[in-house]
């Protein structure tokens, strides 16, 4: 967020020491996403005017007066840009940093001071109350690490401040130039273990563009390397920052609608999606673009995200959150049209979790249904069989659930912050279950009972904090973190809802 060394831009070496720690000792927090970039603009009414009034978003919070001219816009309740009106000269650099959020910064900077990275002495709270520090990367991009508490300004504005006018309501990344990748790689790659996704160039030889994926989510930062000697408008172009949107058609008009300027037409880039590259007044390269190619990628394979093992039914992932137990796994019967998840873990609950998942990601309002029917006699009557929707795949992540057990407890439990307590609400049904779970933005409600039979509504819990798109669908965990258990569901639906 927005802090006075971010309008004064000071030195960022001074605040900094280097804290040398165990490296056996320390393990990296989860880097869930882009939390934030922050730009600088020699005029801020004009820059305004292009974010908020071309592009729709909502200029969010005042800014302290301290801190200098500068604005505020929320791209979602886990994302904002930041601009500030500290560009004296056009031969200025106009990215001041690029953040990304983890679940636990203090955490994060004795990670990286285990790994040997110059990190501040103390992690504390920035100007809008959220956990935050900054490092330098091996060529002197500011990265900055943000947690996001809900007592701080942006949480207590959760669920606010997103019109409708959005062009679009995810940040998929952020790219800046690198001269020597290798040094960028140690950092970003060996040190924070993001991940090529895919590499592409002007040619198909060339790998002028590399996008690397943060290791617990989908939004990825874009190495712009093998630019000589740029000019303040190339700057401008590799420095950019890219949203997504659901189709370019729709967008496009929608922007001509707005008479925003366009000074190009929309193309399908070299990784086979659809692209628009709009500019602010001060020339940074604002990208829109379609999340998935319509064309096939030149120059590499694009990769998807490390750890799943594949679809299976109608779920696009699996895999395992946090430590579940080795054997966990899914299978889908064509026949049946049922799913058998065999999982393991010590438990889901309190602030963290460890079972197996089958997933895909959906935005927006959803209905998860099933019937559930555990597989065996078990002394554990607390292990769990879950229609879940989650906000990613750490183990502390924001969650809701409706839980059948072994011992018939049925409950709708919920985290709705990342790495806090878990909550429930419950009846008890004895046998084979049939749950649903409705997301309707924050709010989560329960709908169970014997299949075919009526079901019961329990809840609704509300302000749960799951950014879009959400990870919805189904897991098992053991309770035990040394055994297995295995559930079978049945008659699947995941639905997307009408508003």
């Amino acid at each position: 967020m927005l802090r006075p060394s971010l309008i004064a831009c000071a030195a960022l070496t001074a605040a900094l020491a280097p804290f040398l720690l165990s490296q056996n000792s320390v393990k990296r927090p989860p880097i869930t996403g882009l939390a934030h970039v922050a730009l600088k603009t020699n005029d801020l009414a004009a820059t305004r005017r292009f974010y908020s009034h071309d592009l729709g978003f909502s200029d969010a919070l005042a800014i302290p007066e301290r801190l200098g001219p500068a604005a505020w816009f929320k791209i979602n309740d886990h994302q904002y840009l930041e601009i500030s009106e500290s560009l004296r000269s056009e031969d200025e650099d106009r990215l001041i940093e690029v953040a990304f959020q983890t679940t636990d910064a203090k955490a994060m900077r004795d990670y990286l001071a285990s790994k040997g990275v110059a990190v501040p002495a103390t992690v504390g709270r920035g100007w809008d109350g959220n956990l935050s520090f900054q490092v330098s990367d091996p060529e002197g991009h500011r990265i900055a690490f943000v947690q996001y508490l809900t007592d701080s300004i942006p949480g207590k504005q959760f669920g606010l401040l997103m019109p409708a006018t959005r062009i679009s309501e995810h940040m998929i990344h952020a790219g800046f130039l690198v001269k020597d990748r290798a040094a960028e790689d140690h950092f970003f790659k060996d040190i924070l273990d993001f991940d090529e996704m895919w590499h592409g160039g002007k040619t198909d030889t060339s790998a002028d563009w590399i996008s690397m994926r943060v290791p617990d989510g989908e939004d990825w930062l874009e190495y712009m390397c093998n630019v000589q000697n740029p000019t303040p408008k190339t700057r401008g172009v590799m420095n950019h920052v890219a949203f997504g949107v659901p189709e370019m058609d729709a967008a496009a008009k929608i922007l001509q609608s707005r008479q925003a300027p366009m000074p190009e037409k929309p193309k399908i880039g070299r990784d086979g999606k659809w692209q628009l590259n709009l500019y602010d007044p001060n020339l940074t390269r604002t990208e829109l673009m379609e999340p998935k190619p319509v064309g096939t990628p030149c120059c590499s394979e694009l990769k998807p995200r490390r750890g799943p093992e594949g679809p299976v039914g109608i779920f696009t992932n699996q895999g395992p959150v946090g430590d579940a137990t080795a054997g966990s796994k899914a299978e889908y019967d064509s026949v049946k049209q049922e799913y058998r998840i065999t999982g393991g873990g010590a438990n889901v609950w309190e602030t963290t979790d460890a079972f197996y998942f089958i997933w895909s990601r959906m935005s927006g309002d959803l209905s998860l249904t099933a019937d559930v029917t555990w597989i065996g006699a078990s002394p554990t009557e607390h292990r769990k069989a879950m229609l879940m929707v989650r906000d990613g795949l750490a183990s502390g992540a924001a969650y809701a659930d409706a839980v059948s057990h072994g011992n018939g407890l049925t409950s709708l439990q919920f985290r709705g912050v990342a790495n806090e307590s878990t909550y429930q609400t419950f009846i008890s049904i004895e046998g084979p279950a049939r749950l649903r779970l409705v997301r309707q933005g924050s709010r989560f409600t329960m709908y169970a009972g014997k299949p075919g039979g009526e079901l019961k509504e329990v809840g609704p819990v509300e302000y749960v904090r799951i950014k879009d798109p959400a990870y919805a669908g189904l897991g098992v965990s053991s309770h035990v973190a040394t055994t297995l258990e295995t559930a079978v569901f049945s008659n699947v639906k995941l639905e997307t809802l009408n508003k």
